[in-house]
Order: structure tokens, then sequence, then C-alpha cells
């Protein structure tokens, strides 16, 4: 396990070379335990990257909306292309959650620490698990399925 400090600084120094051993000698941490933990993170990355690939003809992501009097009445008509996809994809995802040195407060619990973390137009929360990119944010935080996420981040 690793120290929170080293925890913080790997995002900063990660893709400087020779930042192992830098980071190591700075926190106290084994060079082991900082290689796991880089590890863990490319992980995170690798798995989110191999299952979340944009697909205009999957929208698996879709949410029911409890309230079916709070989904827009134009829903099932929007109609979304690649392009737009890829647009919402590549919206930069630090305009839409307020952060500090990209980490920022979960919205998905009750955070006191910053524990989600911004990297690559991704997210990831280091407390609840949840993983996403921009559009999977504009709907968990929204509450809106695939299509009207696609559309917002159009606009």
């Amino acid at each position: 396990m690793i120290s929170e400090k080293a925890r913080h600084l790997y995002f900063v120094i990660n893709n400087i070379p020779g930042w192992l051993p830098r980071l190591s000698r700075f926190t106290g941490d084994s060079e082991e335990d900082l290689h796991s933990y880089a590890d863990f993170i490319d992980g995170i990355e690798s798995d989110y990257n191999r299952n979340h690939k944009p697909n205009v003809f999957d929208f698996r992501y879709e949410l029911e909306v409890e309230h079916k009097e709070l989904r827009p009445q134009s829903d099932s008509k929007l109609e979304i292309t690649i392009e737009m996809i890829q647009r919402a994809k590549e919206f930069p995802i630090t305009e839409l959650i307020v952060h500090k040195r990209m980490w920022a407060l979960c919205p998905f619990h009750q955070d006191t620490n910053p524990s989600l973390f911004l990297k690559n137009n991704f997210f990831h929360c280091f407390v609840c698990e949840k993983s996403g990119d921009t559009i999977d944010l504009v709907k968990q935080i929204y509450n809106v399925d695939f299509k009207t996420a696609v559309k917002v981040l159009n606009n």
C-alpha cells in the first residue's frame, strides 16, 4: 500500500522520465509498491477503454428515468451521428466538473475529500469505483439517456 502523498503525486509526475525512483525517494514508498499502483491505474484505464468504445449502434448506456414525466418529450426522436458522439467524447471533462489539479469531489456519493480523478477526458472515483467519459458523466449527473447526453454536449 502506498501513501496518500504518493497517490496524489503519481498523477502529476508519471509522465516524467525516471519518475518512479524520484517519487520513491520523495515519499519513502517502495518502488515495487509504486510500480504495482501504476499497473493498477493502467489496468483501470485499459479496462475502461476496452469496454467503452464509442459505437453509435450500442445504446446499452441508456438509463431508465424513474419519473417518465421528467424525460424530454422529443427523446425518441433525437437523431445522433458518429460525428456528434465523437464531439461529445472530445468535450473537455474539466469544463463539466469543478476540480483542483484534476481532482474533484465525487458527485455520486457524499465526498469530503476529492476522490474523483480526471485524466484524458475520463473520470474515476477511487471510493465508489465509478468510471466513465464525458458522456457517462452527463448521463449520470443529469439522469438522462445516451442520446440526450450526446445532444447536450454538442450544444
